[in-house]
């Protein structure tokens, strides 16, 4: 062994005896656009979860306050009376049908434009984790190209 270079053949070493340069698994700008891919999707499942729980909590809280309201008579099982929420815009709303007329009452609502730029951001965040991991999965797969000189 002269030199300071392995053995030829050896581990971390070339053909001609050079040591292989190892590449990293992920580069800076790959775990970049992970991380903030993931933090985007995260923020924004967190805020739909905060808006979700929020209309729910509100829903009881109508709900329960009155006792000869639509919300008592779905819990009853009257026919006609049904309590429904949407997720976009995030709606709590309770249908009944009295003496042949249905009415709707509102129950609870939250801003539709926040839950919709959560979902935006879901979306957006996801998108960034898929295509930042497909980008680093292909630069891993390319040669390494090795430097001049």
């Amino acid at each position: 062994m002269s030199g300071g270079v392995g053995p030829a053949g050896g581990p971390g070493a070339g053909a001609a005896g050079v040591p292989v340069r190892r590449r990293p698994w992920l580069s800076r700008r790959h775990a970049a656009v992970l991380a903030a891919g993931a933090g985007l999707a995260v923020v924004g499942l967190v805020v739909l979860l905060v808006v979700w729980v929020g209309l729910v909590t509100s829903t009881l809280r109508t709900g329960l306050g009155a006792e000869d309201t639509c919300v008592a008579a779905a819990t009853a099982g009257e026919d006609g009376a049904t309590v429904s929420s949407s997720l976009l815009p995030p709606r709590a709303v309770c249908t009944w049908t009295v003496d042949g007329r249905a009415t709707e009452t509102v129950l609870a609502e939250r801003p539709a434009a926040l839950a919709g730029a959560a979902v935006g951001a879901v979306g957006v965040g996801v998108l960034l984790v898929a295509g930042g991991a497909v980008a680093a999965w292909q630069a891993r797969r390319r040669p390494e190209v090795a430097p001049a000189g």
